[in-house]
């Protein structure tokens, strides 16, 4: 790890009803990962909802993505090397959802706030070399979100 920081979030999207993958970061082949941030921030407009079930969790495969609505860019403009880590997005729905690892993180999440989980500093969450991490959700109700991975190759 070269201490290379980068930023992956979606655009704004919609929760769906369903449990789905909304996010998930793809660790380069031969090259592990550190989290040093995850969040989600929701939109949602009554004071009565559900609350929404967030898990962190490591994924065993891609599924299969709809449209791409994440991003993945550097962070800080000091940094020549190009970024390894990719993004599979379920902006738009996976029609087939990643196979889910082991859950490292579950927190319930009223959909009219966000959650932002720093890690402590040499407490990172760490993905080994082609390993995945996900952000999957549980809404009672549809509502808009964003959700994002801070890390470093």
């Amino acid at each position: 790890m070269a201490g290379g920081k980068w930023k992956a979030q979606t655009g704004v999207i919609q929760s769906g009803t369903t449990p789905h993958t909304v996010l998930q970061i793809v660790a380069p082949a031969q090259q592990g990962l550190k989290i040093s941030e995850w969040s989600i921030s929701f939109q949602g407009t009554t004071n009565t909802a559900s609350p929404v079930e967030v898990s962190v969790l490591r994924q065993t495969n891609a599924g299969v993505m709809g449209t791409a609505t994440s991003t993945i860019t550097k962070d800080g403009s000091d940094w020549p090397e190009v970024i390894q880590t990719t993004i599979q997005d379920g902006g738009t729905g996976y029609s087939t959802e990643p196979t889910a690892g082991a859950i490292l993180y579950t927190e319930l999440i009223h959909p009219q706030q966000g959650f932002c989980y720093q890690h402590p500093w040499g407490a990172e969450t760490k993905v080994a070399g082609g390993g995945r991490l996900g952000i999957r959700i549980t809404a009672a109700a549809n509502v808009p979100l964003v959700a994002r991975f801070i890390g470093e190759e």
